[in-house]
């Protein structure tokens, strides 16, 4: 526990350590513990305790929270369950922060699309307290801080319940503690969530669909989960002249080329005719309606453990703070001069599930206002 964010920071040591300590107890019982190593694998993590329904223990420099209800279930059993896949949301610092309504609003949505009952990781970012406040960068007021602690511990006891929780001992960033929780995966597949992107209806699709569409094709990497960022992706891409080669070698790939030996009349289709016929074509090829991005958000998208550690992480992409800031612009310019041969060891698609109708939404975290924030101003305005 001396290593967790208060230690250098007396004054609010014990404060801390009482909000979020939990009882102690004395030992868990030999089922449990070989039920956390089914779980964990080899990791040997240190068990300190109990909070709640949750068990307590630390592995390296990391505090896990795990519900006592969750060593020994079968997901398999639970009628809303996507095979294979655990979600891993991302959290760290925001001003709203102890308030949770927030990521309330992301697991309620996880009820629109059948994820609730799914193994959920939750890593919680480490943070810094610095004068130069920067939340993307982890520097955070002493206010700040103290209240993301305040919204860990909340985080204990709101979360639905086959939830982990990992807190990070310092800050690291979005990319490394999406790797980081490969380290606690036992699902071939992931489904990465930040804490301010929430579903907004439900999918038309089964999520299944999507896990056997990437299990049989070796050429989807990556399927993102559209927003207002990428549902007409491929729609620009047609008309921006930078990617007629990707575009041309793409849709020949699709359709072949017409009586003129070119592709000039797939093009001039009108957008949206275009578009439908190559999220139908793709249905029969891969069995999901998907079209090609040429771009690696962060924000959800479903992609294989093996493909973040193997590919995203190998020492060439030379991953940042966020993946999309060094891979996805590596990306977009490799495709740009190289065409659809170099798209394919990416393998980024999105899903068009609904055509025009994206299936997430940007809540905006750092801006996020709370309903009592909201019920104040009101007050204010109206006095």
């Amino acid at each position: 526990m001396d290593k967790l964010y208060y230690n250098k920071y007396k004054k609010y040591k014990n404060k801390y350590l009482n909000q979020i300590g939990g009882n102690p107890i004395i030992s868990m019982s030999i089922k449990d513990h070989i039920n956390l190593k089914n779980i964990f694998g080899n990791i040997v993590g240190q068990y300190i305790g109990y909070s709640g329904d949750k068990y307590k223990f630390k592995i390296n420099d990391d505090i896990i929270f795990i519900n006592k209800d969750k060593i020994n279930q079968t997901y398999e059993t639970k009628e809303e369950y996507v095979k294979d896949m655990t979600i891993v949301i991302t959290t760290s610092p925001i001003k709203a922060h102890p308030n949770t309504d927030l990521i309330k609003e992301v697991f309620k949505s996880f009820k629109l699309v059948g994820l609730y009952n799914n193994p959920i990781i939750i890593m919680c970012d480490g943070a810094k307290i610095n004068d130069k406040i920067g939340e993307k960068k982890g520097n955070v007021s002493k206010e700040m801080f103290y209240n993301y602690n305040l919204y860990i511990k909340e985080l204990t006891s709101i979360s639905p319940p086959n939830t982990t929780i990992v807190i990070r001992d310092k800050r690291y960033g979005f990319a490394q503690n999406v790797l980081n929780s490969c380290n606690y995966v036992k699902t071939k597949y992931i489904c990465v969530v930040q804490h301010d992107q929430k579903f907004v209806r439900p999918i038309s699709i089964p999520f299944n669909s999507i896990i056997d569409a990437l299990d049989k094709n070796s050429d989807i990497k990556y399927v993102g989960l559209s927003s207002l960022s990428d549902i007409d992706h491929f729609k620009r891409l047609v008309t921006d002249s930078k990617f007629n080669l990707f575009t041309g070698q793409y849709l020949e790939s699709l359709f072949g080329k017409d009586n003129n030996g070119d592709i000039g009349d797939i093009i001039k289709k009108k957008d949206d005719a275009l578009i439908k016929e190559i999220l139908n074509l793709n249905i029969k090829k891969y069995g999901i309606p998907i079209t090609p991005l040429l771009f690696w958000y962060d924000k959800p998208h479903i992609i294989s453990v093996d493909n973040i550690i193997n590919f995203v992480f190998n020492a060439e992409n030379k991953v940042s703070n966020f993946i999309e800031d060094s891979l996805g612009n590596k990306m977009i310019n490799d495709v740009k001069i190289n065409g659809y041969d170099t798209f394919k060891k990416y393998g980024c698609w999105v899903l068009i599930d609904k055509f025009g109708e994206p299936l997430v939404a940007h809540l905006k975290g750092r801006q996020f206002v709370t309903e009592e924030d909201k019920a104040k101003n009101q007050r204010i305005i109206y006095k």
